[in-house]
């Protein structure tokens, strides 16, 4: 019953978003903050700049202590979360996934 009752409620809203021209499958949700397709966003605490493609977040590149995009394979300043004080980084990719090393 609770199953019936939740599908209904997903067509209702479905429909009522095909019919006023809103229903985007491409939006990502991360943190609770809604995104289009394309847009990109870094956290402040986080050496990562996201992008929303094709409904999810994905990593695209890390950044630098002035927010420039740092491509895998570079080196690349910022604070340390720990130290607090200026640190040199790796940026790599393994596969799929992008991320970034204390060197």
């Amino acid at each position: 019953m609770k199953f019936l009752i939740f599908f209904s409620f997903f067509l209702f809203v479905t429909a009522l978003d095909l019919v006023n021209g809103e229903f985007d499958r491409k939006n990502c949700i991360h943190n609770g903050v809604t995104y289009k397709e394309g847009e990109e966003f870094h956290e402040k605490n986080s050496y990562l700049r996201w992008q929303c493609e094709d409904g999810s977040m994905i990593i695209k590149s890390c950044i630098d202590f002035d927010g420039n995009n740092v491509k895998p394979g570079q080196d690349f300043q910022n604070i340390g979360k720990i130290s607090r004080i200026l640190r040199k980084f790796h940026c790599f990719k393994d596969g799929e996934t992008i991320g970034y090393n204390p060197i």
